[in-house]
Protein backbone atom coordinates (compact mmCIF):
# COMPACT_ATOMS: atom_id res chain seq x y z
CA UNK A 1 0.00 0.00 0.00
CA UNK A 2 1.26 3.50 -1.27
CA UNK A 3 1.99 5.24 2.43
CA UNK A 4 2.37 8.74 0.53
CA UNK A 5 -0.61 10.49 -1.07
CA UNK A 6 -1.45 10.57 -4.72
CA UNK A 7 -0.33 13.88 -6.54
CA UNK A 8 -0.96 15.11 -10.25
CA UNK A 9 1.08 16.26 -12.34
CA UNK A 10 -0.38 19.23 -12.58
CA UNK A 11 -0.36 19.43 -8.62
CA UNK A 12 3.58 18.51 -9.00
CA UNK A 13 3.81 21.13 -10.88
CA UNK A 14 1.93 23.70 -8.93
CA UNK A 15 4.86 22.43 -5.94
CA UNK A 16 8.45 22.80 -7.93
CA UNK A 17 9.44 25.82 -5.77
CA UNK A 18 10.24 23.59 -3.19
CA UNK A 19 11.52 20.50 -5.17
CA UNK A 20 15.41 19.93 -5.26
CA UNK A 21 17.04 21.04 -8.53
CA UNK A 22 20.06 19.99 -10.27
CA UNK A 23 21.08 21.39 -13.31
CA UNK A 24 23.13 19.79 -16.00
CA UNK A 25 25.76 21.37 -17.99
CA UNK A 26 27.66 20.37 -20.91
CA UNK A 27 28.61 20.86 -24.58
CA UNK A 28 25.87 19.46 -27.20
CA UNK A 29 26.61 15.70 -27.69
CA UNK A 30 28.04 15.34 -24.71
CA UNK A 31 24.84 13.51 -22.91
CA UNK A 32 22.99 15.97 -21.03
CA UNK A 33 19.58 14.62 -22.43
CA UNK A 34 20.43 11.43 -22.15
CA UNK A 35 21.42 11.29 -18.35
CA UNK A 36 17.77 13.18 -18.18
CA UNK A 37 16.09 10.40 -20.07
CA UNK A 38 17.66 7.77 -18.26
CA UNK A 39 15.44 9.22 -15.14
CA UNK A 40 12.34 9.74 -16.72
CA UNK A 41 9.82 7.53 -16.95
CA UNK A 42 9.95 5.48 -20.19
CA UNK A 43 6.87 6.65 -21.75
CA UNK A 44 7.86 10.51 -21.53
CA UNK A 45 11.41 9.70 -22.32
CA UNK A 46 10.47 7.99 -25.74
CA UNK A 47 9.79 11.14 -27.07
CA UNK A 48 11.37 13.98 -25.45
CA UNK A 49 14.97 12.28 -26.76
CA UNK A 50 14.42 13.03 -30.32
CA UNK A 51 17.59 15.14 -30.65
CA UNK A 52 19.30 12.30 -28.69
CA UNK A 53 22.73 10.84 -31.20
CA UNK A 54 22.91 14.04 -33.39
CA UNK A 55 26.19 16.24 -32.52
CA UNK A 56 25.10 19.46 -32.34
CA UNK A 57 22.21 21.39 -31.09
CA UNK A 58 20.18 18.45 -29.48
CA UNK A 59 18.85 20.54 -26.51
CA UNK A 60 16.97 23.27 -28.23
CA UNK A 61 15.42 24.89 -24.80
CA UNK A 62 15.96 24.29 -21.33
CA UNK A 63 13.68 22.12 -19.82
CA UNK A 64 12.90 21.58 -16.09
CA UNK A 65 11.82 17.86 -15.47
CA UNK A 66 10.25 17.84 -12.33
CA UNK A 67 10.07 14.35 -11.19
CA UNK A 68 8.12 12.96 -8.07
CA UNK A 69 7.18 9.36 -7.20
CA UNK A 70 3.61 10.28 -5.73
CA UNK A 71 2.46 10.51 -9.29
CA UNK A 72 1.18 7.14 -9.82
CA UNK A 73 0.55 6.76 -13.58
CA UNK A 74 3.47 6.70 -16.18
CA UNK A 75 1.26 7.94 -19.04
CA UNK A 76 0.18 11.35 -17.70
CA UNK A 77 2.42 14.36 -17.86
CA UNK A 78 1.69 18.10 -17.34
CA UNK A 79 3.52 20.47 -18.96
CA UNK A 80 3.28 24.59 -18.86
CA UNK A 81 5.64 26.58 -21.25
CA UNK A 82 7.69 30.15 -20.38
CA UNK A 83 7.75 32.60 -23.50
CA UNK A 84 10.22 34.66 -24.77
CA UNK A 85 10.32 37.42 -27.17
CA UNK A 86 11.99 36.47 -30.70
CA UNK A 87 15.92 37.72 -31.35
CA UNK A 88 14.98 39.88 -34.51
CA UNK A 89 18.53 41.51 -34.43
CA UNK A 90 20.07 37.66 -34.27
CA UNK A 91 18.10 36.88 -36.92
CA UNK A 92 18.61 39.98 -39.04
CA UNK A 93 22.12 39.94 -38.53
CA UNK A 94 22.59 36.27 -39.74
CA UNK A 95 20.55 37.61 -42.65
CA UNK A 96 23.25 41.06 -43.37
CA UNK A 97 25.71 38.30 -43.04
CA UNK A 98 25.04 36.33 -45.84
CA UNK A 99 23.96 39.22 -48.19
CA UNK A 100 27.55 40.82 -47.42
CA UNK A 101 29.10 38.03 -48.82
CA UNK A 102 27.48 37.53 -51.74
CA UNK A 103 27.77 41.47 -52.25
CA UNK A 104 31.75 41.38 -51.91
CA UNK A 105 31.88 38.77 -53.53
CA UNK A 106 29.66 40.42 -57.01
CA UNK A 107 31.99 43.44 -56.47
CA UNK A 108 28.91 45.71 -54.87
CA UNK A 109 26.65 44.75 -58.27
CA UNK A 110 23.08 45.00 -56.66
CA UNK A 111 21.79 43.43 -59.94
CA UNK A 112 24.01 40.31 -59.62
CA UNK A 113 23.92 39.94 -56.01
CA UNK A 114 19.72 39.81 -56.17
CA UNK A 115 20.22 37.27 -58.55
CA UNK A 116 22.27 34.88 -56.42
CA UNK A 117 19.65 35.27 -52.95
CA UNK A 118 17.36 34.28 -55.26
CA UNK A 119 18.87 30.70 -55.07
CA UNK A 120 17.64 28.09 -52.47
CA UNK A 121 21.09 27.64 -51.18
CA UNK A 122 21.85 31.39 -50.03
CA UNK A 123 18.24 31.14 -48.29
CA UNK A 124 19.53 28.16 -46.48
CA UNK A 125 22.40 29.70 -45.31
CA UNK A 126 19.95 32.64 -42.71
CA UNK A 127 17.41 30.00 -42.56
CA UNK A 128 19.71 27.46 -40.98
CA UNK A 129 23.13 29.14 -39.78
CA UNK A 130 25.93 26.91 -38.67
CA UNK A 131 26.21 27.83 -35.24
CA UNK A 132 22.66 26.40 -34.90
CA UNK A 133 21.38 28.84 -33.12
CA UNK A 134 18.10 28.64 -34.20
CA UNK A 135 16.21 26.56 -37.10
CA UNK A 136 13.77 27.84 -39.58
CA UNK A 137 13.44 25.61 -42.55
CA UNK A 138 10.59 23.70 -41.15
CA UNK A 139 8.31 27.46 -41.56
CA UNK A 140 10.04 28.31 -45.22
CA UNK A 141 7.29 28.04 -47.10
CA UNK A 142 5.34 30.42 -44.58
CA UNK A 143 8.31 33.40 -45.02
CA UNK A 144 7.78 35.84 -47.36
CA UNK A 145 11.49 35.33 -48.86
CA UNK A 146 10.61 37.47 -52.04
CA UNK A 147 9.43 40.09 -50.03
CA UNK A 148 12.60 40.18 -47.80
CA UNK A 149 14.74 39.98 -51.12
CA UNK A 150 12.98 43.08 -52.25
CA UNK A 151 13.70 44.61 -48.66
CA UNK A 152 16.90 43.52 -49.15
CA UNK A 153 17.85 45.31 -52.76
CA UNK A 154 15.90 48.60 -51.67
CA UNK A 155 18.70 48.73 -49.35
CA UNK A 156 21.93 48.23 -51.45
CA UNK A 157 20.38 50.32 -53.91
CA UNK A 158 21.22 52.88 -51.21
CA UNK A 159 25.04 51.68 -50.78
CA UNK A 160 27.19 54.30 -51.07
CA UNK A 161 30.55 52.80 -52.43
CA UNK A 162 32.98 56.00 -51.52
CA UNK A 163 31.20 56.72 -47.72
CA UNK A 164 32.11 53.01 -47.39
CA UNK A 165 35.85 52.46 -48.46
CA UNK A 166 36.35 55.65 -46.46
CA UNK A 167 34.82 53.93 -43.33
CA UNK A 168 37.15 50.76 -44.06
CA UNK A 169 40.34 53.45 -44.44
CA UNK A 170 39.39 54.77 -41.05
CA UNK A 171 38.82 51.42 -39.68
CA UNK A 172 42.26 50.62 -40.53
CA UNK A 173 43.47 53.07 -39.28
CA UNK A 174 42.27 52.61 -36.10
CA UNK A 175 43.20 48.74 -35.94
CA UNK A 176 46.76 49.76 -37.81
CA UNK A 177 48.69 46.28 -36.68
CA UNK A 178 45.97 44.62 -35.56
CA UNK A 179 43.93 44.89 -38.91
CA UNK A 180 42.28 41.41 -40.26
CA UNK A 181 42.32 40.52 -44.00
CA UNK A 182 40.73 42.79 -46.50
CA UNK A 183 37.40 41.32 -47.06
CA UNK A 184 36.89 40.50 -43.72
CA UNK A 185 37.50 44.06 -42.61
CA UNK A 186 35.41 45.14 -45.27
CA UNK A 187 32.73 42.88 -44.25
CA UNK A 188 32.66 43.57 -40.80
CA UNK A 189 32.27 47.42 -41.59
CA UNK A 190 29.56 46.96 -44.22
CA UNK A 191 27.45 45.23 -41.08
CA UNK A 192 27.84 47.99 -38.58
CA UNK A 193 25.64 50.13 -40.70
CA UNK A 194 24.09 48.10 -42.82
CA UNK A 195 20.85 46.96 -41.02
CA UNK A 196 17.48 48.25 -41.82
CA UNK A 197 14.54 48.78 -40.13
CA UNK A 198 12.42 47.41 -43.03
CA UNK A 199 14.01 44.08 -42.69
CA UNK A 200 14.21 43.77 -38.80
CA UNK A 201 10.37 44.63 -39.14
CA UNK A 202 10.33 41.48 -41.83
CA UNK A 203 12.17 39.38 -38.97
CA UNK A 204 9.81 40.75 -36.67
CA UNK A 205 6.81 38.85 -38.42
CA UNK A 206 8.28 35.36 -38.00
CA UNK A 207 7.32 35.08 -34.48
CA UNK A 208 3.48 35.35 -35.47
CA UNK A 209 4.13 32.68 -37.39
CA UNK A 210 6.04 30.13 -34.76
CA UNK A 211 3.45 30.94 -32.18
CA UNK A 212 0.18 30.37 -34.21
CA UNK A 213 2.07 26.77 -34.70
CA UNK A 214 2.47 26.08 -31.45
CA UNK A 215 -1.06 27.32 -30.36
CA UNK A 216 -2.23 24.43 -33.34
CA UNK A 217 -0.68 21.94 -31.47
CA UNK A 218 -1.64 22.37 -27.93
CA UNK A 219 -4.93 23.68 -29.13
CA UNK A 220 -5.42 26.78 -27.27
CA UNK A 221 -4.85 30.33 -28.02
CA UNK A 222 -1.37 31.76 -26.63
CA UNK A 223 -0.30 29.02 -24.34
CA UNK A 224 2.10 30.57 -22.48
CA UNK A 225 2.44 30.27 -18.57
CA UNK A 226 -0.80 27.79 -18.17
CA UNK A 227 -0.57 24.12 -17.06
CA UNK A 228 -1.85 21.49 -19.77
CA UNK A 229 -1.98 17.63 -18.48
CA UNK A 230 -2.06 15.39 -21.17
CA UNK A 231 -2.44 11.18 -21.79
CA UNK A 232 1.29 10.13 -23.51
CA UNK A 233 -0.70 7.63 -25.66
CA UNK A 234 -3.08 10.28 -26.54
CA UNK A 235 -2.47 13.61 -28.13
CA UNK A 236 0.65 13.91 -25.36
CA UNK A 237 3.13 12.06 -27.61
CA UNK A 238 2.25 14.12 -30.66
CA UNK A 239 2.91 16.83 -28.47
CA UNK A 240 6.28 15.95 -27.09
CA UNK A 241 7.32 14.79 -30.23
CA UNK A 242 6.51 18.13 -32.05
CA UNK A 243 8.29 20.47 -29.07
CA UNK A 244 11.14 18.42 -28.59
CA UNK A 245 11.97 18.22 -32.68
CA UNK A 246 15.44 20.00 -32.89
CA UNK A 247 14.31 21.08 -36.33
CA UNK A 248 11.80 22.94 -35.22
CA UNK A 249 11.51 27.19 -34.61
CA UNK A 250 10.52 26.68 -31.38
CA UNK A 251 13.20 27.52 -29.63
CA UNK A 252 12.73 31.43 -30.93
CA UNK A 253 9.77 31.89 -28.88
CA UNK A 254 10.10 29.35 -26.13
CA UNK A 255 12.38 29.86 -22.77
CA UNK A 256 11.69 27.08 -21.07
CA UNK A 257 9.22 24.40 -20.28
CA UNK A 258 8.00 22.73 -17.22
CA UNK A 259 7.13 18.64 -17.87
CA UNK A 260 5.91 16.85 -14.18
CA UNK A 261 6.01 13.61 -14.82
CA UNK A 262 6.65 9.98 -12.92
CA UNK A 263 10.25 8.93 -12.77
CA UNK A 264 11.12 5.69 -14.07
CA UNK A 265 10.41 2.64 -11.59
CA UNK A 266 14.14 1.62 -11.17
CA UNK A 267 14.77 4.94 -9.51
CA UNK A 268 11.64 4.86 -7.22
CA UNK A 269 12.69 1.56 -6.25
CA UNK A 270 16.89 2.89 -5.41
CA UNK A 271 14.98 5.87 -3.20
CA UNK A 272 13.07 3.53 -1.02
CA UNK A 273 15.58 1.42 -0.32
CA UNK A 274 17.85 4.95 0.71
CA UNK A 275 15.05 5.94 2.47
CA UNK A 276 11.49 4.44 2.86
CA UNK A 277 9.95 7.62 4.31
CA UNK A 278 11.21 9.68 1.83
CA UNK A 279 9.72 10.06 -1.82
CA UNK A 280 11.63 10.67 -4.51
CA UNK A 281 11.14 14.53 -5.96
CA UNK A 282 13.52 16.24 -7.81
CA UNK A 283 13.95 18.83 -10.55
CA UNK A 284 16.30 18.38 -13.40
CA UNK A 285 17.09 21.01 -15.30
CA UNK A 286 18.48 20.01 -18.95
CA UNK A 287 20.18 23.11 -20.30
CA UNK A 288 20.68 23.86 -24.30
CA UNK A 289 23.85 22.98 -25.32
CA UNK A 290 26.39 25.46 -24.15
CA UNK A 291 28.59 24.43 -27.65
CA UNK A 292 27.09 23.90 -30.48
CA UNK A 293 29.95 23.02 -32.59
CA UNK A 294 32.51 21.45 -30.08
CA UNK A 295 33.57 21.94 -26.83
CA UNK A 296 35.65 24.53 -25.20
CA UNK A 297 36.31 25.76 -22.02
CA UNK A 298 34.79 29.18 -22.69
CA UNK A 299 31.50 27.91 -23.64
CA UNK A 300 31.32 25.60 -20.80
CA UNK A 301 32.07 28.06 -18.11
CA UNK A 302 29.26 30.15 -19.81
CA UNK A 303 27.30 27.04 -18.81
CA UNK A 304 28.08 27.40 -15.38
CA UNK A 305 26.77 30.56 -15.40
CA UNK A 306 23.86 29.80 -16.53
CA UNK A 307 23.40 27.38 -13.79
CA UNK A 308 24.19 29.55 -11.27
CA UNK A 309 22.16 32.10 -12.25
CA UNK A 310 19.12 29.66 -12.05
CA UNK A 311 19.94 29.32 -8.30
CA UNK A 312 20.19 25.30 -7.90
CA UNK A 313 21.03 23.06 -5.28
CA UNK A 314 23.44 20.95 -7.69
CA UNK A 315 25.36 21.53 -11.05
CA UNK A 316 25.88 18.51 -12.60
CA UNK A 317 29.47 18.89 -15.19
CA UNK A 318 29.08 16.49 -18.05
CA UNK A 319 32.58 16.02 -20.18
CA UNK A 320 32.40 13.69 -22.87
CA UNK A 321 35.45 11.52 -22.64
CA UNK A 322 36.04 10.99 -26.42
CA UNK A 323 37.55 14.34 -26.34
CA UNK A 324 41.08 14.79 -26.85
CA UNK A 325 43.05 15.21 -23.77
CA UNK A 326 44.10 18.23 -24.60
CA UNK A 327 40.77 20.15 -24.83
CA UNK A 328 40.05 18.42 -21.41
CA UNK A 329 42.81 19.43 -19.50
CA UNK A 330 42.17 22.86 -20.86
CA UNK A 331 38.84 22.99 -19.60
CA UNK A 332 39.44 22.00 -16.10
CA UNK A 333 41.87 24.63 -15.88
CA UNK A 334 39.60 27.15 -16.98
CA UNK A 335 36.78 25.55 -14.74
CA UNK A 336 38.75 25.89 -11.96
CA UNK A 337 38.36 29.67 -11.79
CA UNK A 338 34.91 29.12 -12.12
CA UNK A 339 34.77 26.89 -9.12
CA UNK A 340 35.85 29.26 -6.73
CA UNK A 341 32.60 31.67 -7.43
CA UNK A 342 30.38 28.13 -6.39
CA UNK A 343 31.89 27.89 -2.45
CA UNK A 344 28.57 27.58 -0.66
CA UNK A 345 26.08 28.35 -3.75
CA UNK A 346 26.06 24.98 -5.63
CA UNK A 347 27.83 21.62 -5.01
CA UNK A 348 29.25 20.44 -8.17
CA UNK A 349 29.60 16.86 -9.89
CA UNK A 350 31.76 16.40 -12.75
CA UNK A 351 30.85 13.31 -14.74
CA UNK A 352 32.55 11.69 -17.66
CA UNK A 353 30.10 10.83 -20.20
CA UNK A 354 30.29 7.94 -22.61
CA UNK A 355 32.88 5.61 -21.41
CA UNK A 356 31.20 3.09 -23.48
CA UNK A 357 32.81 4.29 -26.26
CA UNK A 358 35.77 5.07 -25.60
CA UNK A 359 36.59 1.31 -24.40
CA UNK A 360 35.42 0.27 -27.93
CA UNK A 361 37.75 2.77 -29.59
CA UNK A 362 40.54 1.54 -27.39
CA UNK A 363 39.66 -2.13 -27.74
CA UNK A 364 38.97 -1.60 -31.79
CA UNK A 365 42.90 -0.02 -31.59
CA UNK A 366 44.21 -3.69 -29.94
CA UNK A 367 41.66 -6.01 -32.54
CA UNK A 368 43.70 -8.60 -33.72
CA UNK A 369 41.74 -9.01 -36.75
CA UNK A 370 39.50 -6.85 -39.51
CA UNK A 371 36.39 -6.94 -37.21
CA UNK A 372 36.53 -7.03 -33.21
CA UNK A 373 35.59 -10.14 -31.89
CA UNK A 374 34.53 -10.91 -28.26
CA UNK A 375 38.11 -12.93 -27.51
CA UNK A 376 38.92 -9.09 -28.17
CA UNK A 377 37.47 -7.60 -25.31
CA UNK A 378 38.64 -10.39 -23.18
CA UNK A 379 42.07 -10.03 -24.17
CA UNK A 380 42.23 -6.39 -23.50
CA UNK A 381 39.21 -5.24 -20.91
CA UNK A 382 41.76 -5.22 -17.96
CA UNK A 383 44.17 -2.91 -19.56
CA UNK A 384 41.92 -0.79 -21.26
CA UNK A 385 39.59 0.14 -18.23
CA UNK A 386 42.73 0.56 -16.04
CA UNK A 387 44.06 2.93 -18.83
CA UNK A 388 40.65 4.99 -18.26
CA UNK A 389 40.74 5.14 -14.55
CA UNK A 390 44.41 6.38 -14.86
CA UNK A 391 43.13 9.16 -17.09
CA UNK A 392 40.19 10.33 -15.09
CA UNK A 393 42.57 9.77 -11.94
CA UNK A 394 45.15 12.74 -13.42
CA UNK A 395 42.03 14.03 -14.22
CA UNK A 396 40.87 14.09 -10.31
CA UNK A 397 43.60 15.76 -8.91
CA UNK A 398 43.55 18.52 -10.74
CA UNK A 399 40.04 19.71 -9.55
CA UNK A 400 39.34 21.92 -6.58
CA UNK A 401 38.62 20.22 -3.60
CA UNK A 402 35.04 22.33 -3.70
CA UNK A 403 34.33 19.86 -6.41
CA UNK A 404 32.44 17.46 -4.90
CA UNK A 405 33.61 14.34 -7.20
CA UNK A 406 34.68 12.86 -10.39
CA UNK A 407 33.16 10.08 -11.90
CA UNK A 408 32.78 8.46 -15.51
CA UNK A 409 29.82 6.50 -16.82
CA UNK A 410 28.68 4.69 -19.90
CA UNK A 411 25.43 6.29 -21.33
CA UNK A 412 24.58 3.35 -23.13
CA UNK A 413 22.89 0.31 -21.31
CA UNK A 414 22.54 -3.55 -22.48
CA UNK A 415 21.28 -6.44 -20.92
CA UNK A 416 24.64 -8.03 -19.91
CA UNK A 417 24.20 -11.21 -22.17
CA UNK A 418 24.50 -9.30 -25.12
CA UNK A 419 27.43 -6.33 -23.70
CA UNK A 420 31.15 -7.18 -24.77
CA UNK A 421 32.54 -5.09 -22.37
CA UNK A 422 30.43 -7.10 -18.96
CA UNK A 423 31.17 -10.26 -20.67
CA UNK A 424 34.92 -9.84 -21.14
CA UNK A 425 34.95 -8.49 -17.41
CA UNK A 426 33.04 -11.68 -16.39
CA UNK A 427 35.83 -13.97 -18.53
CA UNK A 428 38.54 -11.91 -16.59
CA UNK A 429 37.56 -12.41 -13.11
CA UNK A 430 37.33 -16.47 -13.37
CA UNK A 431 39.05 -17.79 -10.95
CA UNK A 432 41.76 -19.95 -11.52
CA UNK A 433 42.22 -23.36 -11.25
CA UNK A 434 44.27 -23.30 -7.77
CA UNK A 435 41.71 -21.20 -6.27
CA UNK A 436 39.24 -24.00 -7.33
CA UNK A 437 38.68 -27.53 -5.18
CA UNK A 438 37.44 -30.04 -8.25
CA UNK A 439 35.31 -32.78 -7.60
CA UNK A 440 34.71 -31.72 -4.18
CA UNK A 441 30.97 -30.53 -3.10
CA UNK A 442 30.72 -28.49 0.40
CA UNK A 443 27.79 -30.50 1.53
CA UNK A 444 29.99 -33.91 1.25
CA UNK A 445 32.97 -31.60 3.14
CA UNK A 446 34.03 -32.43 6.70
CA UNK A 447 33.09 -29.96 9.30
CA UNK A 448 37.04 -28.75 9.32
CA UNK A 449 37.00 -28.73 5.63
CA UNK A 450 33.75 -26.48 6.10
CA UNK A 451 34.91 -24.16 8.55
CA UNK A 452 37.96 -23.75 6.19
CA UNK A 453 36.24 -22.98 3.21
CA UNK A 454 33.82 -20.63 5.00
CA UNK A 455 36.78 -18.57 6.13
CA UNK A 456 38.14 -18.60 2.67
CA UNK A 457 34.88 -16.62 1.50
CA UNK A 458 34.88 -14.43 4.74
CA UNK A 459 38.70 -13.21 4.15
CA UNK A 460 38.09 -12.68 0.67
CA UNK A 461 34.87 -10.34 1.58
CA UNK A 462 36.22 -8.78 4.36
CA UNK A 463 39.38 -7.61 2.61
CA UNK A 464 36.60 -5.62 0.60
CA UNK A 465 34.67 -4.65 3.54
CA UNK A 466 35.34 -1.23 3.87
CA UNK A 467 35.78 -0.29 0.34
CA UNK A 468 32.42 -1.72 -0.36
CA UNK A 469 30.97 -0.07 3.02
CA UNK A 470 32.45 3.15 1.01
CA UNK A 471 30.60 2.40 -2.14
CA UNK A 472 27.00 2.02 -0.88
CA UNK A 473 27.36 4.61 1.61
CA UNK A 474 28.86 7.51 -0.82
CA UNK A 475 28.41 6.78 -3.98
CA UNK A 476 25.30 4.11 -4.30
CA UNK A 477 23.47 5.99 -2.03
CA UNK A 478 21.91 3.02 -0.02
CA UNK A 479 20.21 3.00 3.20
CA UNK A 480 22.28 2.01 6.45
CA UNK A 481 21.24 -1.31 6.46
CA UNK A 482 23.81 -2.53 3.77
CA UNK A 483 26.45 -2.03 6.22
CA UNK A 484 29.07 -4.45 6.61
CA UNK A 485 27.50 -6.78 8.98
CA UNK A 486 24.46 -7.29 6.55
CA UNK A 487 26.86 -7.77 3.89
CA UNK A 488 27.99 -11.13 6.21
CA UNK A 489 24.61 -12.39 6.99
CA UNK A 490 23.99 -12.38 3.12
CA UNK A 491 26.96 -13.63 2.12
CA UNK A 492 27.04 -16.67 4.94
CA UNK A 493 22.93 -17.05 4.15
CA UNK A 494 23.07 -17.29 0.19
CA UNK A 495 26.76 -18.43 -0.50
CA UNK A 496 27.30 -21.48 1.83
CA UNK A 497 24.04 -22.90 0.72
CA UNK A 498 24.69 -26.84 1.63
CA UNK A 499 23.35 -27.72 -1.97
CA UNK A 500 25.75 -25.96 -3.61
CA UNK A 501 29.24 -27.21 -4.90
CA UNK A 502 32.32 -25.58 -3.93
CA UNK A 503 32.96 -23.98 -7.70
CA UNK A 504 28.95 -23.19 -7.84
CA UNK A 505 29.59 -21.22 -4.71
CA UNK A 506 31.93 -18.94 -6.37
CA UNK A 507 30.07 -18.39 -9.42
CA UNK A 508 27.53 -17.39 -6.80
CA UNK A 509 29.55 -15.26 -5.51
CA UNK A 510 30.41 -13.58 -8.44
CA UNK A 511 26.63 -13.74 -9.35
CA UNK A 512 25.73 -11.51 -6.14
CA UNK A 513 28.13 -9.14 -6.51
CA UNK A 514 27.24 -8.54 -10.00
CA UNK A 515 23.43 -8.17 -8.97
CA UNK A 516 24.67 -5.70 -6.03
CA UNK A 517 27.12 -3.26 -8.33
CA UNK A 518 26.20 -3.46 -11.32
CA UNK A 519 22.07 -4.37 -11.66
CA UNK A 520 20.09 -2.93 -14.45
CA UNK A 521 19.22 -0.43 -11.87
CA UNK A 522 23.02 1.02 -11.05
CA UNK A 523 23.16 1.12 -14.95
CA UNK A 524 20.22 2.55 -15.83
CA UNK A 525 19.68 4.81 -12.99
CA UNK A 526 21.84 7.96 -11.59
CA UNK A 527 19.66 8.02 -8.66
CA UNK A 528 18.50 11.18 -6.93
CA UNK A 529 22.37 11.89 -6.57
CA UNK A 530 22.87 11.62 -9.98
CA UNK A 531 26.49 12.28 -10.32
CA UNK A 532 27.61 9.79 -7.43
CA UNK A 533 27.48 6.78 -9.94
CA UNK A 534 29.17 3.52 -9.57
CA UNK A 535 31.82 3.95 -12.64
CA UNK A 536 35.40 3.29 -11.84
CA UNK A 537 36.55 0.11 -11.86
CA UNK A 538 35.12 -2.28 -9.00
CA UNK A 539 37.17 -4.85 -7.30
CA UNK A 540 38.05 -8.23 -8.97
CA UNK A 541 36.87 -6.82 -11.63
CA UNK A 542 33.27 -5.95 -11.61
CA UNK A 543 32.70 -2.67 -13.27
CA UNK A 544 30.23 -0.57 -14.08
CA UNK A 545 30.56 0.83 -17.43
Amino acid sequence: MNKFKNLTPADVLERKGNIPSLSIVGASGSGKTTVVTNLLNPKIALYTSVGIGEKSQTTTFASNFILDARIDQEDIFAISIKSKKLDSKLIAGKIFEAVVDEFLDNGYEVENTIESLKDDDWTDIFLEPKDASYHLSSIKNKLDIEKLIALIESVLKNFDEEDFEQKVAERKKILGKKTSKEKKLKRTVLLSYALDPSVIEWVENIEEIIVKELEEIIGEVNPFNKTFSYVVESTGKDILKEIYNPQKSYSLVIDNIDIACKPRDEAVKIMKQKDSDIPLRMMLVDTVGVSQEGVDEDSLTMGVDRALNRSVNAIILIINLEEREDVIKNIFDSLNKKFNELQNKSDVYILFSKGDKLVETKIDKRKMSLKISQEDYNREIKTVLEEISEIIERYSKGVYSNVIGVRWQSLSYKDENIDPRILAIKSSTEFSEEEKIENRDYVNSSQNERELLKNKYLELINDKLDWIGGQILNQVSMRASYENEYIKSQIDKIYFNSEISYTETFKQMQSKYREIFASEEFKKILCDEISIVISNAINSGFVVI
